[in-house]
């Protein structure tokens, strides 16, 4: 996504006074990196309305949908986050904030 509408978007709701939950899909070996975490972390220190930050792990439910509509899905060969990627992800996540100073 083109990242001017995000900061345009989150930069309008912080104006608002409008809370934000910064939601995050990660898919493994996508963007499942320190790197990506750090920018999240960025986002949150820079827009002060945003009042928490959730990683929501890369599931394959939607996949049939692809198939219903005669689509190829991606992503067929990817296996849904297991507990322990989530827990990584999230230490990740929670390590980047951290050293942003970012809180809550």
């Amino acid at each position: 996504a083109d990242g001017n509408l995000w900061d345009n978007t989150l930069e309008t709701l912080a104006k608002e006074n409008k809370d934000v939950i910064l939601r995050m899909p990660i898919i493994p070996n996508i963007n499942d990196t320190k790197t990506h975490m750090e920018h999240a972390a960025s986002i949150a220190v820079k827009y002060k309305n945003i009042k928490n930050v959730e990683i929501m792990p890369y599931h394959s439910i939607g996949a049939d949908k692809w198939n219903q509509l005669g689509l190829e899905y991606s992503l067929k060969n990817l296996s849904t986050a297991t507990p322990t990627q989530k827990d990584l992800w999230n230490a990740m996540l929670n390590d980047a904030l951290s050293k942003a100073g970012w809180n809550t």
